[in-house]
């Protein structure tokens, strides 16, 4: 359920069923093409619920794909790894990145952060203990 007017998505159904419901915002970069399909279809609905499960047609679509390309294999829950992880790195605070994904919990939620060696490079020097140049 899209809301043009906020700028939001209602997830009825989530992973956990209806009593997990929750709306997100969605970038403003998505209005132009919601609106066109609202136009163009003249519904309220943007798409057609695959007969599968979503991220089965997404592992089946990118292991086609990369077969045919040589690329690796993604799975659906690759963006949610990747939407995570950028937000950790541009320092959005965990529960609004948890609202965001609708994580109840924070282990799960950190489980999906891949921070890198590099990405704690930065916080080192915070770390070394002052030591005395004189005596």
């Amino acid at each position: 359920d899209v809301d043009t007017k906020d700028r939001t998505i209602f997830l009825q159904r989530p992973k956990g069923g209806t009593r997990r419901a929750f709306s997100i915002p969605y970038d403003d970069s998505l209005a132009p093409l919601l609106e066109k399909l609202k136009e163009e279809r003249g519904a309220t609905w943007a798409f057609d619920w695959p007969k599968n499960l979503p991220s089965k047609d997404w592992f089946l679509f990118f292991g086609r794909l990369s077969a045919k390309h040589g690329l690796p294999r993604y799975s659906f829950h690759c963006l949610r790894v990747t939407f995570i992880t950028r937000g950790v790195k541009a320092g959005v605070p965990e529960a609004v990145m948890m609202k965001l994904v609708n994580h109840a919990g924070t282990t799960v939620h950190r489980a999906y952060q891949r921070l890198t060696f590099e990405d704690a490079r930065p916080y080192l020097a915070k770390l070394r203990p002052k030591i005395p140049t004189q005596i």
